[in-house]
């Protein structure tokens, strides 16, 4: 995934991890912490946690998502050179706690509670805490386009309207990894409406658009002059155009 371009550029998470993000920083700052533990108790390392620590950075740096991964591995690894304290045996029974237990419960209802009630999306209109889901976009999505339709939709709605308008083909969606690259130039040549953009749209046989005002305002203005396509529906979030 991380020598796939098209992802690289699409998905942050796929991206180098870059010193001016705040994950980035977090990351680059636990590295140097963690170098110098390291060295501070490099007697007590072994070559293997040595390798593995400077494996797991490497890991962090090349993408994003690899920081949790070096996180985890981090912390195991250094674990046994920074322990400090033996180990004591007792003899001490250990008897249970109502304060433990109490305070156990407490943790499990709080993240019952910070769970996203009630928990599925249906078609009877998008939830309090799902995003890009435009109710108004996807309404008029459904009444214009159909299975033998060809959609267009700004890739942070598509899949929501493929969850809302099932059978109708769209050109990308949220799987950045799944479509190929010339659907994501195309994709992209549409969203700024580089010329020749309403040649795309006639090569791949579109019938419906569903366009963001926030992420393709230069798509929605050319449409607007375009009298090859009717507006059906507009809003603030955007608006769905059909072959006029």
């Amino acid at each position: 995934l991380t020598t796939n371009s098209q992802v690289t550029r699409l998905v942050t998470e796929w991206q180098r991890t870059s010193l001016l993000t705040a994950t980035g920083a977090a990351f680059y700052l636990s590295v140097a912490v963690a170098l110098l533990l390291a060295w501070a108790r490099r007697r007590d390392l072994t070559i293997g946690e040595w390798l593995g620590l400077l494996a797991f950075a490497a890991i962090g740096a090349y993408a994003e998502r690899g920081v949790a991964w070096w996180a985890t591995a981090a912390a195991w690894l250094l674990a046994r050179p920074l322990a400090t304290t033996a180990l004591v045996a007792t003899t001490r029974s250990e008897r249970r706690s109502r304060v433990n237990v109490a305070l156990a419960a407490i943790v499990v209802l709080f993240g019952i509670a910070l769970l996203p009630w009630p928990y599925r999306a249906t078609s009877s209109g998008a939830l309090p805490l799902v995003v890009d889901a435009p109710e108004g976009i996807e309404s008029a999505v459904r009444s214009a386009a159909g299975p033998d339709d060809r959609l267009v939709a700004a890739q942070s709605w598509a899949s929501w309207l493929e969850l809302e308008a099932p059978g109708v083909p769209v050109l990308v969606d949220s799987r950045v990894e799944v479509a190929p690259v010339d659907a994501w130039d195309d994709y992209l040549a549409l969203t700024q409406a580089t010329p020749g953009w309403q040649a795309i749209l006639d090569r791949r046989g579109v019938t419906v658009l569903a366009v963001s005002a926030d992420d393709q305002p230069s798509l929605l203005a050319a449409l607007q002059a375009d009298d090859a396509w009717r507006a059906t529906y507009r809003d603030a979030e955007g608006a769905v155009f059909v072959r006029a």
